[in-house]
């Protein structure tokens, strides 16, 4: 019979690391497949085509144009009607963005057209609000 020192130094013999064990080893290529995971899988995903690009440009000016014109309306520095003029002419940019992108992509002379109109808009709001005309500090505001 063994004794129970000498079962328990059995269980506790120590071995050599295998490279299973190797805990360096294993981490190294779990970060190795996941990088190449990722820039497999990221890849084609990340790319934007270049009608996404010009659609994300065309929009986020657009947007920044129509908060230009809010702003300028709440502040006082454009009138009732440079605001519906602007608005008129911010719906007739909308309409040639939806012609132009009827066909599911943006080419580089239609995209060259719509930035032309955002670049007359903008002058257009710049010019607009640093006029004289401004609103009336006693004149209400309609749609705040």
């Amino acid at each position: 019979m063994l004794s129970a020192s000498t079962a328990l130094a059995g269980l506790f013999v120590p071995q050599a690391p295998t490279l299973e064990d190797n805990v360096y080893s294993k981490s190294v290529s779990g970060v190795l497949v996941a990088v190449v995971a990722g820039v497999v899988l990221a890849g084609p995903a990340s790319a934007k085509s270049a009608t996404q690009i010009r659609q994300e440009a065309i929009e986020k000016r657009g947007g920044a144009q129509a908060e230009a014109i809010v702003s300028g309306r709440k502040d006082g520095s454009l009138t009732w009607w440079e605001r519906a003029r602007l608005v008129r002419e911010q719906r007739r940019i909308a309409k040639l963005e939806g012609l132009v992108l009827a066909d599911g992509r943006i080419t580089k002379g239609e995209y060259l057209a719509v930035k032309a109109a955002q670049n007359d808009a903008r002058d257009h709001i710049k010019a607009d609000e640093h006029n004289q005309y401004v609103r009336g500090w006693w004149w209400r505001t309609f749609g705040r």
